[in-house]
C-alpha cells in the first residue's frame, strides 16, 4: 500500500514522500498512525550526520521517529490478543528499529506493541518512551519512600521523572535546569525544589544542608549536568547515567572514589524488560490520573510542515519541547 511519510534524504535535508508499506507478515500489525512525536535531543543528532545513527542499522534516506500512536487496521496470521480497531503504541519497526513512526502507516511487530487505555488520549500516549526513559531511571536508581531525588535536566523527561519520584514518595524531590520556565514547571510537578545549575550559591547551600543527595540522575545532555550529578551525590549515593552522549568523557574521579558512588548506565535499551514494564507504567500511570502531560503537550503539526519542525529541531529550538506530527491531517 501507499503511504505518507517524512523522508531523511541526507544529512539535514527532509521531505514529505510517498512510500510502500507491505503488508503485515505472521506475527506483525499493520498500524495507521494518528500522532507520532518527535524527540528533539536524539532526532537532531541522527538528522546531522551519517555517522551518528549507524546503529540503528540504516543508512540515508530513511523515515525516522520511534514514537507513534494509533490504531490497528490489518492483522497478521498467528496474531492473537490484537483486533482491528485496537489502539496502541508501539517503539520500533517491523525489524526491531526505532524508526518508522514519521508516517501515515507503519508495520510493527504484535509483542512489541502496548495497549492504550481508554482514558487516554493519542496526544497523551505519544508520549509514551519519554514516560519510558522517566520511569526507567527511576526504578533504576531504586527510588524508595523517603529519599532524596536530585534530577539534572528539566526538558519532558525530567519533569516526567520528578512525577515518577513524586510517585515513588521521595522526600525531597530536586529538579535543576538552566531555563526558569522548566524550572517552574518541575515545581508544578512535585519538585521540593527547582535550582539554577550556574548558581553555585545554592548548590553549595544544598549540599551543607543535606549531606549530598541519595540519588541523582543526570538527564541533562550535557557533560556538565554529569559532572553536577557525581557533584550532588552524597556518601554512597547512586548516580543514574542517563545523558545520550558518544564517546568519552571527563568523570570527577576523585569524588567519586571518596564518595564511595555506585554509578549506573541508565540505556534504556539496555534492560529491555525494565523499559517495557516503565512504558506500561506510564499508560497505567496516565490513565489513573497520577501523570500529567498537560504543559508537555503542544498542538500539533501537519505533516508538511515537516521539514520546517526539523529546521528548527537542528538549530536546537527551546519552544519546541516535543513536537507533534498529526497523521489524521495527512
Amino acid at each position: 500500500m501507499e503511504a505518507q511519510a517524512v523522508v531523511w534524504t541526507g544529512p539535514r535535508e527532509v521531505q514529505v514522500q510517498s512510500i510502500e508499506i507491505e503488508p503485515p507478515e505472521s506475527g506483525e500489525i499493520l498500524i495507521e498512525h494518528a500522532i507520532s512525536l518527535v524527540s528533539p535531543g536524539t532526532e537532531a543528532e541522527w538528522l546531522a550526520s551519517p555517522e551518528s545513527h549507524i546503529v540503528l542499522g540504516t543508512t540515508f534516506p530513511f523515515v525516522p521517529g520511534y514514537s507513534r500512536v494509533g490504531r490497528i487496521v490489518e492483522v497478521g496470521e498467528g496474531v492473537s490478543g490484537w483486533n482491528v480497531g485496537d489502539r496502541v503504541v508501539a517503539p520500533f519497526d517491523r525489524l526491531g528499529r526505532p524508526l518508522g513512526a514519521h508516517a501515515t502507516h507503519s508495520v510493527a511487530r504484535a509483542a512489541d506493541v502496548d495497549e492504550i487505555p481508554e482514558s487516554v488520549s493519542f496526544e497523551q500516549a505519544a508520549f509514551f518512551l519519554l514516560g519510558q526513559t522517566a520511569g526507567f531511571v527511576v526504578a533504576l536508581a531504586d527510588v524508595q519512600p523517603g529519599d532524596a531525588v536530585a534530577i539534572v535536566g528539566q526538558g519532558p523527561i525530567g519533569n516526567l521523572a520528578v512525577q515518577f519520584a513524586r510517585e515513588a514518595q521521595a522526600a525531597r524531590i530536586v529538579a535543576l535546569d538552566l531555563v526558569e520556565s522548566r524550572r517552574g514547571m518541575a515545581r508544578a510537578a512535585g519538585a521540593t525544589d527547582a535550582l539554577d545549575p550556574t548558581d553555585d550559591e545554592a548548590l553549595s547551600h544544598l549540599l551543607e544542608e543535606s549531606g549530598g543527595i541519595t540519588k541523582t540522575i543526570d538527564l541533562s545532555g550535557s557533560p556538565r549536568g554529569t559532572d553536577l550529578a557525581i557533584r550532588l551525590a552524597g556518601p554512597l549515593g547512586t548516580v543514574i547515567l542517563s545523558t545520550g552522549f558518544g564517546g568519552r568523557m571527563e568523570l570527577d574521579y576523585g569524588a567519586i572514589f571518596v564518595k564511595g558512588l555506585h554509578l549506573i548506565g541508565g540505556f534504556v535499551n539496555s534492560r529491555p524488560a525494565l523499559a517495557r514494564s516503565a512504558t506500561q507504567d506510564y499508560l497505567r500511570l496516565l490513565s489513573e490520573g497520577r501523570l500529567n502531560v498537560s504543559s508537555l503537550v503542544s498542538p500539533a503539526f501537519p505533516p508538511a510542515q515537516a521539514p520546517a519542525v526539523f529546521s528548527r529541531v537542528l538549530e536546537r529550538d527551546r519552544s519546541l519541547v516535543a513536537p507533534l506530527f498529526d497523521w489524521r491531517e495527512a
